[in-house]
């Protein structure tokens, strides 16, 4: 439980002082807590989530720095959600989306409370902070290798385009919350597949679709992309970065199921009895075997 305490503080610590990194790899801070809670269990998980998070804040304190409580709640309030979600065993879909839509709300909270500590709206703040993160990375592009005029178009329309990323924050916000939890489902599965703990199981993913109603939503948001207004230019633009991921994540299964057939013989090697192997792989890598014998 020790080696537990320290191993999930040092992720927090890691996340805190080293900014770039911490960034980069902050969809990744819930599988930690996702694990030990999994591992543990949920009274000693939670004892462990505790303590670490407690001794993180003691440490940085220490070194001078003010721990962000709001994150650090954020990620643990994520950890232990998605941990909670997953002992339902729902479908894929009921998971990954309820689990979504919990982080989704939680950090919408954290940025409501940060503009209100600000005095400004949400997508004030958004906008505020988009402009001059796009000015500062002006400014490191200056010194690189790159055409005057280029930068110089950048620079003089920083307002359009971080009104146009602020517009489409909320799918950008959904989006980075379905992508961050099944990573962190994706790389738990893996990692307790190890230590032989039990973990709800989704089937074979090479074979989910995306929901039939969804072409709906689609053809919906089309339409109001035409419509001459802004508002339901903007609500359209919302909802197609949201399909475009689903229909994304339905073309990665699709590939996944014609990679199966290159898997063939590795998987009987496993298993010796033919009939026992998947049906649609193995009418699969028969297809591939005759198209090269034709050849």
């Amino acid at each position: 439980m020790i080696r537990s305490i320290a191993i999930l503080s040092g992720a927090l610590l890691f996340a805190a002082l080293v900014p770039f990194f911490g960034s980069v790899l902050l969809f990744l801070s819930p599988l930690p807590i996702l694990y030990y809670y999994f591992r543990l269990g949920r009274m000693r998980g939670l004892a462990v989530v505790a303590s670490s998070v407690l001794l993180a804040t003691v440490i940085l304190v220490l070194l001078g720095h003010r721990p962000n409580l709001a994150i650090v709640a954020t990620i643990v309030y994520s950890g232990i959600m998605i941990a909670e979600v997953l002992k339902k065993n729902y479908s894929l879909n009921k998971s990954v989306g309820s689990a979504a839509a919990a982080l989704f709300v939680a950090m919408v909270a954290f940025i409501a409370f940060g503009a209100f500590r600000a005095g400004l709206s949400p997508f004030q703040m958004i906008e505020r902070h988009l402009t001059n993160l796009i000015r500062e990375n002006v400014k490191i592009y200056g010194q690189l290798n790159i055409p005057e005029d280029q930068i110089r178009l950048v620079s003089e329309n920083v307002p359009q385009i971080a009104g146009f990323f602020t517009e489409i924050f909320p799918a950008l916000l959904l989006a980075s919350a379905i992508i961050a939890v099944f990573v962190n489902v994706f790389l738990l599965h893996r990692l307790l597949g190890r230590t032989g703990i039990v973990f709800p199981g989704f089937g074979d993913l090479a074979l989910w679709k995306a929901p039939e109603k969804l072409v709906w939503v689609l053809i919906a948001a089309g339409g109001m992309l035409l419509a001459p207004l802004d508002i339901l230019n903007t609500v359209a633009m919302n909802l197609l970065i949201i399909c475009c991921l689903l229909y994304l994540f339905q073309g990665l299964s699709i590939a996944g199921f014609f990679f199966q057939p290159f898997d063939y013989h590795r998987v009987q090697g496993r298993n010796p009895n033919p009939d026992l192997r998947p049906s649609r792989a193995r009418l699969a890598n028969e297809l591939f075997e005759q198209g090269l014998a034709t050849r």
